[in-house]
């Protein structure tokens, strides 16, 4: 058994931006922002996620163990809040656990001899998940 997880491997394009003049509305939406090493989705080995999440942008680490129930707490949020947005949308705020932001780096360049990917056991990859909730 095992599960692909999403990971970020870039920071936010907000984080590059002067925060001085922002209204409300901005500031909320850097709350919600997802960030560097932020575990964005999980699928079963062998879906795909798309044309746009590949590295630089995003690694996938298949995940040895682990089952769609544990990659469920993998991307949970660490609250909801309803906040009403031009788009009319709810948005979900930051997520409960960050992978090691550390580690990133490291890890793209070891993905990149596999297009993007690398496979861990589910033990070491909780040991780069930490709760930033």
């Amino acid at each position: 058994m095992a599960i692909e997880v999403l990971i970020r491997t870039h920071d936010s394009w907000m984080d590059s931006i002067d925060k001085n003049s922002w209204d409300t509305e901005l500031s909320l939406k850097y709350a919600r922002r997802r960030r560097k090493g932020s575990p964005i989705a999980i699928l079963p080995v062998g879906m795909n996620f798309g044309s746009k999440h590949v590295p630089p942008k995003y690694i996938v680490i298949t995940v040895i163990g682990a089952t769609l129930k544990d990659g469920a707490e993998y991307i949970q949020p660490s609250y909801f809040e309803t906040i009403t947005v031009v788009s009319g949308r709810e948005k979900r705020l930051l997520r409960k656990y960050q992978f090691d932001v550390g580690q990133i780096d490291k890890i793209l360049a070891q993905s990149a001899i596999n297009k993007g990917r690398i496979t861990m056991e589910k033990v070491e990859f909780e040991n780069f998940l930490k709760d930033v909730s």
